[in-house]
């Protein structure tokens, strides 16, 4: 019988970083440490997409959404059932370490036919 530790999926992790001293440069500096982290915890059991994909509203034709979202960020990656809880506790681990806060929610992502 599989473990959650043994379960994988693919999850899309929305991020809203904010208080970050040295702005974009320092931003992606510090994703990258996660992105290391998360590629040595996990190694070939799962994979980080390696841009931080920014979230700015630039389109404004078909949306419906009068307000911006408040999410900045988006990440997309595919590992273990238990790396969710450890990214998170690693995104927050380093956003505190520079003295910035990180809201996130994370979804379990699958196609329209279900096969992921």
């Amino acid at each position: 019988m599989a473990t959650q530790a043994d379960e994988h999926g693919h999850y899309v992790l929305l991020v809203q970083a904010s208080g970050v001293k040295g702005g974009d440069a320092e931003l992606d500096r510090l994703a990258q440490l996660v992105h290391d982290a998360y590629m040595q915890e996990f190694r070939g059991r799962g994979a980080i997409t390696m841009a931080l994909h920014r979230l700015e509203r630039v389109v404004r034709t078909g949306t419906n959404a009068k307000n911006q979202a408040e999410w900045t960020h988006l990440v997309s990656y595919f590992g273990p059932a238990n790396s969710v809880t450890w990214l998170q506790a690693e995104l927050e681990r380093v956003a505190e370490s520079n003295g910035a806060t990180v809201t996130t929610m994370t979804f379990d992502a699958r196609d329209i036919t279900g096969r992921y």
